[in-house]
């Protein structure tokens, strides 16, 4: 269900990047995670590479966030695989970035990723859940 559901998010985000386009709003760029199912499907390439033929104007603003943790489960196979989506004009994140076991070397052998911004739990500026209720 979560592959179905991925590939939907991907279509809807381009659609909404070609419609701003058209009407005149600033680009913008969407960021999309990709789920580790999603991108342990051997057809996710295939699915994924139909996106720029099909959205030419939306691929260059489309930018997929996968896991750091997803990447790191084979290091070469991921290399491949990130090669492929860059060719395709896509841009890659990683998502989560220091929350997981790899080491920085391991993504320096990864083809031209970002790591993601979005701070880890311990970090300043993440939002801390409130345990108790407010005394009044």
């Amino acid at each position: 269900m979560i592959v179905g559901i991925g590939e939907w998010v991907l279509r809807e985000a381009c659609e909404r990047l070609v419609a701003w386009r058209q009407a005149g709003v600033a680009t913008l760029r969407i960021a999309v995670n990709v789920s580790p199912v999603q991108l342990r499907q051997r057809d996710f390439t295939q699915h994924t590479r139909a996106i720029p033929a099909d959205y030419p104007d939306a691929a260059p603003w489309l930018e997929l966030e996968i896991t750091e943790t997803s990447l790191v489960h084979d290091p070469e196979e991921t290399a491949a695989l990130l090669g492929e989506l860059k060719s395709l004009g896509l841009r890659i994140a990683i998502d989560d970035f220091g929350t997981g076991y790899s080491a920085l070397g391991t993504l320096r052998q990864l083809p031209g990723q970002t790591p993601s911004r979005s701070p880890a739990p311990s970090s300043p500026g993440w939002p801390t859940r409130r345990t108790t209720a407010p005394s009044r």
